[in-house]
Formats: C-alpha cells, sequence, structure tokens
C-alpha cells in the first residue's frame, strides 16, 4: 500500500509481514467472506514489484522473505516472487519466470474458487491476464474465466458489487480477446442486466448507474443497441432525486447537479425535459440554501459553545483591560488589527482531504447554483468553517462590549475622527450608520454601512496615490469593489486582503454567509438576513478598512503592536497586552535616523543591526519616520527609504 504524507510531501510503502499474512489467511478459512484480506495483501506485494525501485530498494528481498517465512501455502504468494525474478531478468530466463508466475496464479485462481475465495480468484485472474497480455498470449481462456467469476458473483443475494464491478472493467479493457457473436460475452451482458434490475428493485440507483455504464461499454463492443440502455442510465438520477428527496433537498439537488455533468444525460434528455429539471433543480437548490441557513445558525455540542464563549470572553476581558490601561482607541486599535480574528487564508489545497475541498457549484438562497472556477476561488471547506467561526467571535465580541456599555457610540466616532483620510461623503454616512447600528436599526443599517465598503476603499486608496479611476466608453469612472480590492497588497495582510474578497465580493462567500454587499446591492438579501450579525459584522468591517488603511497614525500614537507582562485584576497575571507605548529612550535618534536612510534603501534588519535594537523596535523607529517624515516603507519587500533631508524632531507625546 502506498501512503502519501501530504503536508511533508513524503511517501511510504506498507508491506505485510508474515505474520499479517497468515493472519489474514486464518480469517480466510474460517469465514470466506474474509477472503479481501488477502486480497488486498497480495495487491500490496504485487505492487511493491514496481515501486520498490523508487525507494531504492530491490523488490526480490522482501518478498522472498515473506514467502519462506508465512506458514501458509499460498501459490499466488509464490508467483510474486517469480514476478520479480521475470521484472529483474532478461531474454529466456525473464520468460520462463513469467511462465512460472502464470502458472502458479493458475492454481492460486483454482483454489480461490474451490474454497470460495471470491476477492482472490479475481486478483488471480487479472495478474494472470496483466502477465499474458505483457507476453502477447491472451486468450478465450481469461476471458471465460472473467464471465464465470460474473456469474459466480451475482449468484447470490448479496451481490460483492466492487467485485462485479472489476470482473466486468477485466472483459471491457481486454476488447482484443473478445469475440462479438460469443456466447460468454452475451452471457456476460445478460447476467448484468439481471444484476441491474435487482438493484433496481432494491432502489440503489447510484449503483445501478455504474453497472450500467460499463454494461453500456460492453454492449457496444458487442454491437448491442444501446439507446434503451442509456435511457435507463439517465433515468436513474431521476428516480435517485425523487429517493433522496424525502432525506433532504440538498441531497436532491446535489443529484440533479451530477445529473447535469454528465454527457449522456445532456445527450439523452429532450429540450422540455432539461427543462423541466432545471426547474425541479432550482426549487430544491433554494430548498437546500434554506436548509442550511437554519442548520448553520446554532452550535449544537455544549464543548464547542463553551470554547466559543470563553473566546468571546477572553477577547472582552482584554478590551477592557487595555482601555483601562490606556484609552478606548488604543483597545480598538488593537482589536481591530488582531489577526486571530481573520480567517487564515491558504492555496495549499492539498493540505485537507479531497472531501474538504468545496465543489465548483454552491447554492444560493434564490435558488440559483453559482459557479466559481476553482483556480481563482480555491476556497477551502476548512476557510468557510474558519471564516464563520471569525466571525461569529468578533460580532460577539462587539455585541457585548456595545451592550455592557465598555464600547460607546461616541468612542467610535471620536476613533474615526482620528483618521485624516476620510473625505466628508464618507464620514457623513458613516455618522448615519454608526447611529443605525446603535438604535438598533438593522434594516437601515445594514444598507447604509454595505455600499459604504467601495467607496470608503476608493477613498483610502486615491489618498494613498493608487490608481482607483478606470477607463470606460464614455469615459472615466471609479473602479468597482473586485478591482479595488487587489490594490490593497502594500497596506493590508494578505489574509484580510482575500477576508473581504470573499466576505464582500465573491458569489462564492456565500458558504459562510458572506458577498454581503454585491447581495445588498443587488437586492437579494433576504428579509430575515436583516439581522443584528450582519449589521455589527459591516460596523467592524469598515473600522477594521481604516485602521488598517491608517496604520502609521496608530503606530506613532500607541507604538508597534507587542506583548507585555503588566498586573490585572482576578486575571491570570502572565495576561498579554499586545499595545506598547514606547519611550524615546528606546529608540534612535530621530535625526541620526534619518542621515542613516539618506540616499540609501535600507531593510529592517539592517535598521537593527546598525542601531543594535530589537526587530521590533526598528520597524517602530521605521513607522515613526514614515509618520514624521518623507520616508516610505513597502511592506512586501520589507525596504525603507528617505525621499527628501530635513530636520525633524519627535512628536509632542514623547
Amino acid at each position: 500500500m502506498l501512503l502519501h504524507f501530504v503536508n511533508d510531501d513524503k511517501h511510504a510503502f506498507y508491506f505485510p509481514d508474515a505474520s499479517d499474512f497468515d493472519q489474514h489467511w486464518k480469517e480466510a478459512q474460517s469465514d470466506p467472506d474474509q477472503n479481501y484480506h488477502i486480497k488486498a495483501t497480495l495487491r500490496s506485494v504485487f505492487v511493491w514489484i514496481e515501486v520498490a525501485e523508487a525507494f531504492g530498494e530491490s523488490p526480490q528481498y522482501k518478498i522472498w522473505d515473506l514467502i519462506e517465512n508465512t506458514s501458509t501455502n499460498s501459490r499466488a504468494l509464490v508467483a510474486a516472487g517469480a514476478a520479480t525474478e521475470w521484472y529483474e531478468k532478461s531474454g529466456r530466463d525473464a520468460y520462463d519466470n513469467a511462465r512460472a508466475a502464470i502458472s502458479l496464479l493458475d492454481q492460486a485462481y483454482e483454489d480461490a474458487i474451490a474454497r470460495g475465495w471470491n476477492s482472490v480468484a479475481l486478483f488471480c485472474l487479472q495478474r494472470i491476464t496483466d502477465l499474458e497480455n505483457q507476453l502477447n498470449s491472451a486468450g478465450s481462456i481469461e476471458k471465460e474465466r472473467a464471465v464465470d467469476l460474473i456469474e459466480i458473483i451475482t449468484d447470490t443475494s448479496d451481490v460483492h458489487l466492487g467485485n462485479l464491478s472489476e470482473a466486468l472493467q477485466l472483459l471491457v479493457d481486454n476488447e482484443p480477446i473478445l469475440n462479438p457473436q460469443g456466447q460468454h460475452e452475451k452471457r456476460a451482458f445478460v447476467l448484468c442486466i439481471k444484476q441491474a434490475n435487482r438493484l433496481r428493485n432494491q432502489k440503489q440507483f447510484s449503483q445501478e448507474r455504474s453497472l450500467l455504464s460499463t454494461t453500456i461499454e460492453l454492449a457496444e463492443i458487442l454491437n448491442i443497441p444501446t439507446a434503451d440502455l442509456e435511457d435507463r442510465y439517465v433515468d436513474t438520477y431521476r428516480l435517485n432525486a425523487d429517493l433522496q428527496s424525502e432525506r433532504s433537498p440538498s441531497l436532491e439537488a446535489h443529484e440533479l447537479v451530477r445529473a447535469f455533468e454528465d454527457q449522456t444525460v445532456l445527450d439523452r434528455l429532450s429540450d422540455d425535459e432539461k427543462e423541466e429539471w432545471k426547474s425541479r433543480l432550482r426549487s430544491a437548490v433554494q430548498s437546500a440554501a434554506q436548509e442550511l441557513k437554519r442548520e448553520g445558525a446554532t452550535i449544537d455540542s455544549p464543548h464547542q459553545r463553551y470554547l466559543h464563549q470563553a473566546s468571546v470572553g477572553k477577547f472582552v476581558r482584554q478590551f477592557e483591560q487595555i482601555k483601562d490601561v490606556y484609552d478606548s482607541d488604543a483597545a480598538l486599535f488593537w482589536l481591530l488589527t488582531h489577526d486571530e480574528l481573520i480567517p487564515t487564508y491558504t492555496k495549499d489545497t492539498e493540505s485537507f482531504g479531497i472531501h474538504d475541498i468545496i465543489t465548483q457549484t454552491m447554492y444560493s438562497l434564490q435558488g440559483h447554483l453559482i459557479e466559481f472556477d476553482p483556480d481563482e476561488a480555491d476556497l477551502s471547506a476548512r476557510y468557510a468553517i474558519e471564516a464563520r467561526i471569525a466571525i461569529s467571535t468578533i460580532v460577539n465580541v462587539i455585541s457585548t462590549l456595545i451592550s455592557t456599555g465598555s464600547l460607546t457610540e461616541a468612542e467610535i466616532h471620536a476613533f474615526l475622527n482620528g483618521v485624516p483620510d476620510l473625505d466628508s461623503e464618507n464620514q457623513w454616512y458613516l455618522t448615519r450608520f454608526i447611529s443605525n447600528v446603535f438604535d438598533g436599526n438593522d434594516v437601515e443599517a445594514i444598507h447604509l454601512g454595505a455600499t459604504r465598503i467601495e467607496p470608503i476603499l476608493y477613498n483610502l486608496l486615491r489618498e494613498e496615490g493608487e490608481d482607483v479611476d478606470a477607463l470606460m466608453e464614455e469615459g472615466t469612472g471609479t473602479r468597482t469593489l473586485g478591482s479595488l480590492i487587489p490594490k490593497l497588497d502594500q497596506y493590508v495582510s494578505a489574509d484580510f486582503q482575500e477576508y473581504l474578497r470573499y466576505a464582500y465580493h465573491k458569489p462564492v462567500g456565500q458558504m459562510f454567509s458572506g458577498n454581503i454587499r454585491n447581495r445588498v446591492a443587488h437586492g437579494l438579501l433576504l428579509p430575515r438576513e436583516n439581522n443584528r450579525l450582519y449589521s455589527l459584522l459591516i460596523l467592524t468591517d469598515l473600522l477594521r478598512i481604516v485602521t488598517r488603511m491608517n496604520l502609521t497614525v496608530h503606530h506613532a500614537r500607541h507604538g508597534i503592536p507587542d506583548t507585555v507582562l503588566l498586573p490585572t485584576r482576578g486575571l491570570n497575571t502572565s495576561f498579554p497586552l499586545v499595545i506598547r507605548s514606547y519611550s524615546q529612550s528606546e529608540l534612535p535618534d530621530l535625526g541620526r535616523f534619518l542621515e542613516y536612510l539618506d540616499g540609501q534603501s535600507r531593510t529592517v534588519d539592517e535598521v537593527a543591526e546598525y542601531f543594535d535594537i530589537p526587530y521590533s523596535l526598528a520597524l517602530t523607529s521605521i513607522r515613526l519616520s514614515e509618520a514624521e517624515a518623507d520616508v516610505s516603507f513597502d511592506e512586501k519587500s520589507g525596504v525603507v527609504e528617505k525621499d527628501w533631508l530635513s530636520g525633524h524632531s519627535l512628536p509632542a507625546w514623547f
């Protein structure tokens, strides 16, 4: 068994030892249904022949060691030993070992049939056919055995569908040895139809469809008309959608989506039938989205609910403590720039199981499927979950602070008044938006606030000198939200940038109740979504935007976030505060610092080394020089430059 450890990008191979093989053999002797363990073990042994070289080993040692130490009389295992000799040798020796392997597998096949070990028999037949094909000698005996196996597998009330599928595929994959007029081939076709009928009666429609798919391939080889089979194949989607609708509309929708992704369905349905299925899909999708919305409203696990409440309480206490030690501006600055409350974005989708990756379509509350390009969106289920948790946490923190009076409307207005780049128009709208939030007018607040995301970003980016105007046929106009967000590269973190993209712009963001701005702007927000969660989230994110786009102003006042330990009231004495004002004695003299930068491009590390100060103080010096002199710092490259030389002094607050 080949194992891939994705996080380390390393491979390993599980090779069975003699005790494993003996145990599986003993279990199968007592219960023939357990023989699939032997099949899995044999598969690992034969695969090792092909992959051993990639691990820097020769396959013979492990295989012959297993053969010599097992207490079983497995001819299939000895055949693996002969096969290794065939791979390693050439000429007549190689041929003789290949024929020996085939002969041993032939005996193992007959022995497995006698024991009722159908899985082992099928594996032996697959290896025989593979070896015969490589020797260009596969013939009718392999075909007849495959048909015999299909009959044995289906001659029971509890059919092993995996073995049936593999046996049928063995026939289809070896078309050259099939005779379109042959009786064995036709018998296989009839046996498959009979099994498909049983699956229909048992309402196992997905399994019936899988069997019909390969049966249609066999029918084409045998020149049997397939139109009726294809119609029956298509009908399995309708029947399974009917069945799944009794369980959940999302399962019904999923089945119909799969149908529309199937080319056979598209080829066989008439235009009227396609419209009928599309109408049914829209209805199912709308019901599914509403169901998911309801299910996502509560946390059922008491343990998870406790962890969530504990997290909210932690942030509330830290906010109140920072406010007590410094002021409300410092506390807000800390909360709004705390990266733990922003979901972590990653394109490393291999770190998740394949079942964790969201498909290329999702449900909207209006009953439509939203398609997106995974290469562009690359939104994982884990990210959607983290975003929901982060949103729930920050909204509950803000709600608690407001309800307890720890955060007032006046304090938010005072905080915004310290942002120099907001124009009067945005200030006018923000004032009314904040008043509606505190008055509990959520409908008005949401529709005022969500539509300010784009103009505020436009305003702030324009003040930074970014190109925010777009060329149009009629002249020029403002860029849309989708084209403004990429302009944030140099001003906010990649995580916050992607969060804004999904929370307010990208349709796929609806996986975690996002795409808010677009849905508000286009009138697609449902009445029940005009709630407190959205109004407080928009308030938080607008404050985050103006804060994170004006970090220098806040750094000049509060310093660079750092962790210090201060005495606390009733809390752990090691409770961290992440705001710190620096004294003048800790920083390089500004004049000396500007002289050092004159005409040179410096990195933060170079500044730290030159002045013999920690990295954090070097970054603080750079940030303060940004605020007080014409110095620019590129976040991406980590390079600081001074554009002109002039005398400056530290601000009065020092």
